[in-house]
């Protein structure tokens, strides 16, 4: 209740006075202090002329225009009590606020202490937003559009690679240029190969696999026989890759390094001595597409479940929103375990784009990123603001 509400901050306020020996200059700068020197800001103050018994305060007319200009406050709240009523003033920084937020702020604080004068204060807080706000978040929250035109995460890229089998699909320093064409057929025999040696559709495979055209030939592959893909990253210890694969429930891992699994392991060369697939398989739209798993820094890492629906949503009106066409470029500078690599791929391969990938290294290289983006004409960056 409002009532509650009030009694809680009132206790917590003659809590507080107990402290009153310790100032509020001592206790910004310890803050300072702990957060590296830098002065800590006030941003809302309470200035209270409630209650005080001053004659004169009552008796003279009260100013119709005051400006407070005290250091790190962004909003002072003055409230004084005058002979016919309570003066209520806001004194606050234009540049630190959105134009008409404070005021905004101001007319719902005024309405709701209007209303309190009048209401039961047993009654629970009022939490409704003003009208134009509500109106302005329902409609910006109406994002009802077409359902995706593909059901599965790699069926944009098999029917690009049907329709532009010519067309350059990824680059990487090994192997140069590698075709639509030429991905779909081998990821297809990949595929062929997983179903040969006893992975059916619904399965999770990890890939352990360095950066380049080989994987994502094994990614497509994984996908095009229905199952899902679980990525590991080489640089990890083994004891990481054993517990992604017994949490992610993995029926086999694709590795051509000397790693060790207590999974079937097998070599990407192994999985392509097989007769193609004529199509992949199109699982259906509330299947598992893959497992990424969290990096474990709070605890164990935990794996997030992605459904093939629920990815697509997400990439379809990217691209929308953003005009990504068989024009653009992308350079790949995400790790494969890292979730903004799946719009690197996926968003590249669905519309006929050309897919840049960055070689592994314990450093990031950014004169070799940018010797890429030159070379490639990249257009399109996707990354956290660190790589950047």
């Amino acid at each position: 209740s409002w009532l509650r509400h009030a009694q809680r901050l009132q206790e917590q306020v003659w809590r507080d006075l107990g402290h009153a020996s310790v100032s509020a200059i001592s206790v910004q700068r310890a803050l300072a202090q702990r957060a590296g020197n830098e002065m800590q800001a006030a941003p809302v103050v309470f200035t209270s002329m409630l209650g005080v018994a001053d004659a004169l305060a009552k008796a003279v007319p009260w100013p119709s225009y005051t400006s407070s200009q005290t250091p790190q406050v962004w909003l002072d709240h003055q409230a004084i009590d005058l002979a016919d009523g309570v003066l209520l003033s806001w004194d606050y920084l234009e540049e630190l606020f959105l134009p008409d937020m404070v005021e905004q702020m101001f007319t719902r604080y005024c309405h709701t202490l209007r209303a309190l004068a009048g209401s039961d204060w047993l009654a629970p807080p009022i939490r409704d937003l003003p009208v134009a706000q509500r109106q302005m978040r329902l409609q910006t929250n109406t994002t009802g559009g077409p359902m995706p035109s593909h059901r599965a995460l790699h069926d944009a890229f098999f029917s690009q690679a049907q329709q532009w089998p010519e067309r350059p699909a990824l680059w990487d320093s090994v192997n140069g240029y590698l075709s639509y064409g030429a991905l779909r057929e081998q990821a297809l025999t990949v595929a062929a190969g997983l179903l040969h040696r006893g992975i059916h559709a619904g399965d999770c495979v990890a890939l352990c696999l360095p950066s380049g055209g080989d994987r994502m030939v094994a990614l497509l592959g994984i996908l095009a026989a229905g199952a899902a893909y679980l990525p590991l990253n080489q640089a990890h210890p083994a004891a990481r890759h054993a517990l992604l694969c017994r949490k992610g429930r993995a029926k086999a891992v694709i590795c051509d390094s000397d790693l060790s699994f207590a999974l079937p392991t097998f070599s990407l060369a192994s999985l392509r001595d097989n007769a193609p697939l004529t199509a992949p398989i199109i699982p259906p739209d509330d299947a598992l597409a893959y497992v990424l798993f969290t990096s474990g820094s709070t605890g164990e890492p935990k794996g997030v479940m992605i459904e093939h629906r629920n990815v697509l949503n997400t990439l379809e009106a990217v691209c929308q929103q953003l005009d990504i066409s068989a024009q653009d470029v992308f350079l790949a500078v995400s790790a494969l375990d890292f979730d903004l690599s799946v719009f690197d791929i996926f968003a590249a391969l669905s519309v006929g784009g050309l897919l840049v990938l960055v070689e592994d290294s314990p450093h990031h290289d950014a004169d070799r990123w940018l010797t890429l983006m030159s070379t490639h004409g990249v257009s399109v960056w996707n990354s956290v603001p660190a790589l950047f």
